[in-house]
């Protein structure tokens, strides 16, 4: 049953991301502009690119089942904000939508590749990070995830101050 539920969500990520004609790539592209630095677009396509292609050849998968189960792997249905009521500010937790969650995941991996201080290129972090992500080891990246499900799981008490 497991099994069945995460093959849907292979399928419905796969139709969403290729084969939406409208937005043709919203997610690569969502992903790819929390990466560019002084509008150079072009230079962080290519870094990004190279990044997902060596990734897949270390872990023999295609380049685009890569960007789907990174994706998979820091999907987050759950988001918690700040209200303020009165003098009282509350955590109450959200449920989220599909743009917002990709933006959690391009920022948060944003975020921990900034914080990365070590003497090595954008290309190497990010390649270091999606490894970790998808090989299911010690991720700063998965351990923000983990923050912000037990943050709304916390404060799930404070969910009748949504309305």
């Amino acid at each position: 049953m497991f099994c069945l539920k995460i093959l849907i969500f292979y399928m419905f990520f796969i139709i969403i991301i290729y084969f939406n004609v409208k937005k043709k790539y919203f997610f690569y592209k969502r992903f790819l502009n929390e990466f560019v630095k002084n509008g150079k677009l072009t230079s962080t396509k290519q870094i990004v690119d190279n990044t997902f292609i060596s990734v897949s050849k270390k872990l023999n998968l295609p380049p685009h089942l890569v960007f789907v189960k990174f994706f998979l792997r820091l999907n987050c249905s759950v988001e918690s904000r700040s209200i303020q009521l009165g003098r009282k500010i509350h955590h109450v937790p959200f449920s989220i939508t599909s743009k917002r969650r990709l933006h959690l995941i391009a920022r948060w991996v944003h975020e921990i590749i900034a914080k990365d201080f070590r003497k090595i290129s954008l290309s190497e972090k990010l390649f270091f990070e999606l490894l970790e992500i998808l090989t299911l080891k010690h991720s700063k990246t998965r351990n923000k995830r983990k923050m912000n499900l037990d943050q709304a799981s916390l404060n799930r008490a404070n969910s009748h101050f949504r309305w």
